[in-house]
């Protein structure tokens, strides 16, 4: 099967404003356009702007972090906020078997409501810490020692 295309024809077509090309190539141009325009405006000042010390802002009156735990784990192993900050720590099991979170440091003991939840289960622990260093752990079945570890920073 042999297709001739008449360049000469859509050409002139395309002087004159008449659209030579399918409704497909329109549409794929239209998407690809709208594209770029998403990826501009995301590159663009404005919007919202990243905390300056991780979850918890310097004066910010509260702060969510989303701990991901799996074997053998904990992502972010670091986190660092600003002393009066009520902080609330969603702990997620992303792994395949139960884990829990325990944060203790400064005099205090801090537990997900179970010390052993499935995958897929998020517990939360909220507390305003003072200013020092906080560790976090896993519990469970000597997790802890296998690397399910990381420390909390409270600045002042």
């Amino acid at each position: 099967m042999k297709v001739r295309v008449d360049l000469d024809r859509s050409l002139r077509a395309w002087d004159h404003g008449v659209t030579a090309r399918p409704a497909a190539g329109r549409v794929r141009l239209g998407l690809a356009l709208a594209g770029l325009a998403v990826a501009i405006a995301a590159c663009g000042p404005g919007g919202a702007t990243p905390p300056a010390e991780g979850p918890g802002a310097p004066g910010a009156s509260g702060a969510t972090i989303t701990l991901s735990l799996t074997e053998f784990s904990i992502t972010p192993a670091a986190v660092t906020i600003k002393a009066g900050t009520s902080l609330t720590i969603a702990a997620r099991n992303d792994g395949s078997v139960a884990h829990a979170l325990v944060i203790s440091g400064n005099g205090i003991s801090l537990t997900t409501k179970d010390l052993a939840f499935g995958r897929g289960m998020t517990e939360t622990i909220t507390a305003t810490l003072a200013a020092g260093t906080y560790k976090f752990i896993c519990p469970v079945g000597g997790h802890a020692a296998r690397g399910m570890t990381g420390t909390i920073t409270v600045t002042p």
